[in-house]
């Protein structure tokens, strides 16, 4: 296969424009600047643990799936992270989130329940996008976010111990053209379902402009 119709090269170029719009939001970048508030950061941790706690249930559930399965990585699960760093943020489960934030997480929670029920192999966009941004942009948010904010807890969330993370990357991607080859029309589904998950992820970070 011509390496330029591999499913891991169309999602990077059919997306390079979304992409950049989600990380140069405000909030983006005010998080990479040290310029985000202490609450906008909780708010933020607390719409991850949403959107993961939605996205692993529903990858754990449809594992052996026949697309799932190929792109099941436990091992990069981060709600049990999420968990411990809203603890070391002190921020209980039932805080006053505003409600655009929740709103824009609803939105992205449904998504993935809906693929989840009708298309479940079109979760594989929303895998990619979370995962593979975790083991990239989140890593150099890792280094800059404890100097940041003056706090050395707090940020399991990046943190992948015992993980080779550019090995990893190198078979997230094997794995994906894997998928790619079982169907064209799948692949550019899939493709298309990675723009709207960087449209929910541009939406979330819209809503946390609001609150800073």
């Amino acid at each position: 296969m011509n390496e330029n119709h591999l499913l891991s090269n169309s999602l990077r170029t059919s997306t390079m424009v979304a992409h950049k719009n989600a990380e140069t939001s405000t909030f983006m970048k005010q998080l990479f600047k040290g310029e985000c508030s202490k609450e906008s950061y909780q708010f933020y941790l607390w719409a991850l643990h949403e959107v993961y706690q939605t996205l692993e249930q529903s990858i754990e559930y449809l594992k052996t799936h026949e697309v799932i399965n190929k792109l099941y990585f436990p091992q990069l699960f981060r709600l049990q992270t999420l968990k411990n760093d809203l603890d070391e943020w002190h921020f209980p489960t039932d805080c006053n989130v505003p409600l655009s934030v929740r709103d824009a997480v609803k939105l992205y929670c449904d998504r993935i329940d809906q693929l989840s029920k009708e298309q479940p192999e079109l979760l594989i966009a929303h895998i990619y996008v979370r995962y593979l941004g975790d083991l990239s942009g989140g890593q150099m948010l890792k280094k800059v976010l404890p100097k940041n904010f003056n706090k050395q807890n707090g940020f399991n969330f990046y943190d992948f111990p015992n993980l080779d993370a550019e090995q990893t990357k190198i078979e997230f991607r094997k794995r994906l053209d894997e998928i790619g080859k079982m169907s064209e029309k799948l692949s550019q589904e899939i493709c298309q379902e990675a723009l709207q998950t960087f449209s929910l992820n541009t939406q979330l970070f819209k809503s946390l402009d609001e609150v800073q």
